[in-house]
């Protein structure tokens, strides 16, 4: 199996590499750049980031944020409460931002709908297992929480966006036929990407189809490193896998029966560098590849940087300052737990 799997890659079947970006122009977006250059120079740096690493209790991580833009979300309760609080409000501010400044509304859409996603996994399990999880919704989807609850408790699936329903009706009928609870989050986020995609062709940005095109192949090239058990089901083996990246599902598929040296062999093959040298610090570290993920979407959106205009800027942005707000949820998460510093650093992606 090996050594078919390398003669595949090494003729490049299926492999094309990647290409360089167009961005759409968009003279529209000259103020909103603006506004947001001025933002970033405000945002976490890695100096910043080794610091909050090595703070010794939550109260001196609040003491570095109020020197950043944070100081305007952490308010004045007592650390734990005032960090709980910063991705809320954090988030809440850089979508109404969009939501008032970007002239195409798929731009805010793009960075939201994924907590519909999320939303709707959490309400169809609620449904089918009976559980109640209502705690775990969020507000920031693109969908009103009330009204997603309303829809599932009167089961008026048809009145949800269309790649939503459709992902729901999918989801259900794949549970019913196999039982495989995993079914439900693999199809829905196999809609969710679909949904992703087209909103990102409406935007008419080279840019922001090649990232979620990427961010397919990335999740995809992780799922082959962790599915070998889960792929001995049909079902579950033939839904693994989310169509629409760059890598051909055959190819992935090889992957289940391989490990990390195959997957750091078609990283390289499609110009993905970073995962494949991230391949040699697994087992050793399990959140490489996750992290390298991270960063190799942030490099894909770091020379929006130097444009004046465009979508593109403005979607970064956005995307980086989710990314920073993850950076920060693992700092915090970790020093609660007490772990050390270089451990922390093993799992955490660089700022933008």
């Amino acid at each position: 199996m090996q050594d078919f799997f390398f003669q595949r890659v090494n003729k490049g079947v299926h492999c094309n590499q990647r290409t360089m970006t167009q961005y759409n122009n968009d003279h529209r977006y000259a103020f909103m750049t603006g506004v947001i250059r001025a933002c970033e120079t405000k945002m976490i740096t890695k100096e910043l980031v080794d610091q909050l690493i090595r703070a010794d209790s939550l109260t001196k991580i609040v003491e570095l944020l109020r020197n950043t833009v944070y100081q305007d979300f952490l308010g004045n309760d007592d650390a734990s409460h005032a960090l709980e609080r910063v991705p809320h409000l954090r988030k809440d501010w850089l979508f109404r931002f969009l939501d008032a400044h970007a002239p195409h509304e798929e731009l805010s859409e793009l960075l939201r709908v994924g907590y519909d996603y999320h939303n709707i996994k959490i309400l169809l399990k609620e449904r089918i297992f009976e559980q109640e999880n209502a705690a775990a919704l969020v507000d920031m989807g693109t969908v009103n929480r009330e009204k997603l609850m309303d829809v599932f408790t009167n089961e008026n699936y048809e009145t949800l966006p269309p790649f939503m329903y459709k992902g729901v009706v999918e989801a259900v009928d794949a549970y019913y036929a196999t039982r495989h609870a995993i079914l439900l989050d693999l199809t829905m986020d196999r809609n969710m990407f679909e949904d992703l995609l087209d909103r990102a062709k409406k935007v008419e940005s080279r840019l922001l189809v090649e990232h979620f095109r990427m961010a397919i192949d990335l999740l995809n090239l992780q799922t082959a490193l962790r599915a070998k058990e889960m792929s001995q089901e049909t079902a579950i083996r033939e839904s693994l896998f989310i169509p629409g990246g760059e890598i051909d599902l055959d190819i992935l598929w090889a992957l289940v029966d391989g490990g990390v040296k195959e997957v750091a062999a078609v990283a390289a093959e499609f110009g993905l560098d970073r995962i494949s040298r991230a391949a040699a610090e697994v087992p050793a570290n399990p959140f490489a590849i996750e992290r390298e993920s991270d960063n190799t979407l942030l490099d894909h959106l770091r020379p929006t940087r130097f444009l004046i205009w465009g979508v593109e800027p403005a979607f970064s942005f956005g995307f980086a300052v989710e990314m920073e707000l993850k950076i920060l949820g693992i700092i915090i998460n970790c020093r609660r737990a007490g772990l050390s510093p270089e451990w922390i650093k093993k799992r955490l992606p660089e700022p933008f």
